[in-house]
């Protein structure tokens, strides 16, 4: 799988995966990758693969620090989905620098960007089961309600944002802070709230067949009884666009989807 440009360019963030909110301050030995991180950040990406390169091959015996860096920013540069991820599991895994936590939050992202919620709150999962005082926690709640809310969990996704609100409120992180506020408005009591309608039947008996194979792929459904119709439901979301994410999905899957204000 191709991307259209290096994964740093490619994944949203609130603010802090590049490397800065872990990053004491720098020995003088990690000058040389402080300089390269900085025009990563630039987007002046020429020439910045080889010299990663070069740094690894000549700094076999490098702090674990320095060398979770240099290979989180090595998969950050990856055009490819496959190697990014391959990347950023090899740094999550080693465990040894404070990089495997932003290299889980990368997997992370990725896993929502390809539409894997599961996989992305798994990912989220880890990095804080790994690094249980990152100070990433905000954003590792946030992104994890963000999956929850893709999947239609809007009251597993709640309650994530009111985690997320209160580690980055605790951490000062005015980042999270505002998209968290902003993304969980959809929580707040008697707020519009959205869902999936992939069928309306006036036979229940119908309704219930659509059901079964709507389940049997893994979806949590639900049937409506509305205006003398039975209405097959997916989800429960506090945002159109949430909606649509997972309606492409199941459109995908060759059902019938239209997102539809929601009775909760």
């Amino acid at each position: 799988m191709r991307w259209a440009g290096a994964i740093l360019v490619s994944v949203v963030t609130t603010g802090c995966a590049s490397g800065g909110a872990v990053r004491a301050q720098q020995p003088d030995g990690a000058a040389e990758l402080a300089r390269i991180e900085e025009r990563i950040g630039q987007g002046r990406l020429d020439g910045a693969a080889e010299e990663l390169a070069r740094w690894l091959a000549a700094s076999p015996g490098a702090a674990p620090e320095e060398l979770g860096r240099a290979r989180f920013l090595q998969a950050r540069l990856h055009t490819n989905a496959d190697s990014a991820r391959a990347g950023f599991l090899a740094v999550a895994l080693d465990g040894r620098s404070s990089y495997g936590a932003l290299a889980w939050l990368r997997l992370a992202q990725l896993d929502l960007a390809v539409g894997d919620a599961a996989r992305a709150i798994e990912d989220l999962r880890r990095l804080r089961a790994d690094f249980p005082a990152t100070p990433i926690a905000a954003q590792s709640w946030y992104w994890s309600a963000r999956a929850q809310e893709t999947r239609g969990d809007l009251e597993a996704a709640c309650g994530d944002y009111a985690r997320a609100l209160s580690e980055a409120r605790a951490a000062r992180d005015e980042a999270t802070t505002e998209v968290a506020l902003v993304a969980s408005s959809g929580c707040t009591s008697g707020g519009l709230r959205f869902a999936l309608q992939l069928g309306a039947f006036s036979r229940r008996s119908a309704a219930e067949e659509l059901a079964a194979t709507v389940r049997e792929a893994g979806y949590a459904v639900r049937i409506v009884s509305e205006e003398g119709l039975q209405k097959v439901r997916v989800g429960s979301f506090g945002s159109a666009e949430s909606a649509r994410t997972l309606a492409d999905r199941l459109r995908a899957a060759g059902y019938s989807v239209a997102v539809v204000a929601s009775e909760s």
